[in-house]
């Protein structure tokens, strides 16, 4: 089975692929990020927490190395709807010229975009400081300045980067700051995101809330939606002692008005993972028709400064973000009014 580049993706590095059929995504691994997954799935301390920290991130199914799977959660196996879990080849890694080592490490992932037919993808990066305490001092003084001059600063978040069907608002923007992709698509890049300010931060997302083939009454389904989200993820943080650097919120949503007119079209809070426990018997075709694709998520990613500090209280640095999070929320929201 073959294997390709991530398709749908509003920012990130390079060397991220996922197979065929775009269920799983492999992303070159990082030991603090391996690290932190690794540590979510083993704690043991959550019970009587209504929405921890790992309700809000993707599926984590192991690490890939030299085309053999290991498979981290031994207590309840994943597996991809019923499949063997493909294994790329050194031969493809190296044809892809992303690793000359044969030894590269991938972490193995949930696509968060498997299913949608027009995903519409918004990657917001938390935090003010945004260097953990093993950067360079050349690195801290570069990101300090980053942070300074853009809503890294001011509010706790930053636009990252978004991939958007074209929509009625893109004319309005200057063109250094996106670029045409495949299919209709528009790239806003990183410059996007840091010409945003205080003032004119909330028009990115108007831009993001305005795929051309829904309803304006989706619009404001979909923002209050994300509203409530925003407000169940704050309480999260609030019961979680870590501290995350340079994670972000991967907001998406469904632009293909089809899907969303479904009989069975259910747009839940907090979706449920695009796999089965190992134990189950049921069947890849009978799982399909049990279990509906989400039309909307929001996700916690990037974990490759992140750790565990017990004892330190909540985060402080991604709480403020978070804040000034929801009060773009409530004031955008607030312009649709009831529709």
């Amino acid at each position: 089975m073959g294997h390709k580049k991530l398709r749908h993706q509003a920012a990130g590095h390079d060397g991220t692929l996922t197979d065929i059929d775009e269920r799983l995504i492999f992303k070159p691994a990082v030991d603090q990020e391996l690290e932190f997954y690794t540590g979510i799935i083993s704690r043991k301390d959550r019970e009587g927490v209504d929405f921890p920290l790992e309700c809000w991130m993707c599926v984590f199914v192991g690490t890939l190395s030299e085309g053999i799977l290991n498979v981290e959660n031994n207590d309840s196996i994943m597996r991809l709807k019923g499949e063997d879990v493909v294994k790329p080849t050194t031969d493809y890694l190296q044809h892809l010229n992303l690793s000359n080592d044969h030894t590269q490490k991938y972490l193995v992932l949930e696509n968060l975009t498997y299913g949608y037919r027009r995903p519409n993808i918004l990657d917001i990066k938390l935090g003010k400081v945004l260097y953990d305490d093993k950067a360079t001092e050349e690195k801290k003084a570069r990101l300090t300045t980053i942070s300074a001059s853009t809503t890294s600063g001011s509010l706790g978040f930053r636009v990252c980067g978004m991939k958007i069907e074209r929509n009625s608002l893109i004319g309005q923007l200057d063109k250094s700051h996106y670029e045409e992709d495949d299919d209709d698509y528009v790239l806003l890049n990183k410059l996007y995101g840091r010409s945003r300010t205080v003032d004119n931060v909330s028009d990115a997302f108007r831009l993001f809330f305005n795929a051309p083939n829904l309803p304006k009454h989706r619009h404001a389904e979909l923002i209050n939606r994300f509203a409530v989200r925003l407000r169940m993820f704050y309480n999260t943080l609030l019961d979680e002692e870590v501290r995350m650097i340079s994670s972000s919120l991967l907001f998406v949503y469904e632009g293909d008005p089809e899907r969303w007119d479904m009989e069975n079209a259910v747009d839940g809070v907090l979706n449920e993972p695009c796999f089965l426990d190992g134990d189950s018997d049921c069947s890849s075709e009978e799982w399909d028709k049990s279990r509906n694709i989400p039309l909307s998520s929001m996700t916690l990613i990037d974990f490759a400064h992140s750790k565990f500090t017990p004892g330190e209280g909540y985060d402080e640095n991604v709480i403020v973000g978070v804040e000034n999070l929801m009060e773009v929320f409530d004031k955008v929201s607030g312009e649709y009014g009831e529709q």
